[in-house]
């Protein structure tokens, strides 16, 4: 992805593929968050994207994995730093024997 357009166009498509039970659309969905997360521009969408693919890993049990993808957004990343810092953090406790159930 080399232009916000592309990043918000690829961001909406993995978005709409995320929740459909194909496997080959949910495997699209997935490329797509992969390419906007590794992007070398960093902008809203490809922070989102390494928000939803860490989120994702995580879930799927690839715990490390979706972690180190949470807390690689920089600093500069704002807002999104914040919110993949309070999803990593709250994996960890939820992972840790705490907060269980919630």
């Amino acid at each position: 992805m080399t232009t916000v357009t592309q990043c918000r166009a690829a961001l909406a498509a993995a978005n709409v593929g995320h929740d459909i039970r194909d496997e080959k659309v949910r495997r699209a969905s997935r490329e797509l968050y992969e390419k906007l997360a590794y992007a070398r521009n960093q902008n809203e969408y490809t922070h989102t994207a390494r928000i939803e693919l860490g989120r994702d890993l995580v879930e799927e049990g690839r715990r490390a994995e979706g972690l180190a993808i949470l807390r690689s957004l920089p600093a500069s990343a704002g807002d999104f730093k914040v919110l993949a810092d309070f999803f990593a953090d709250r994996y960890e406790k939820t992972s840790n024997g705490q907060n269980k159930g919630k």
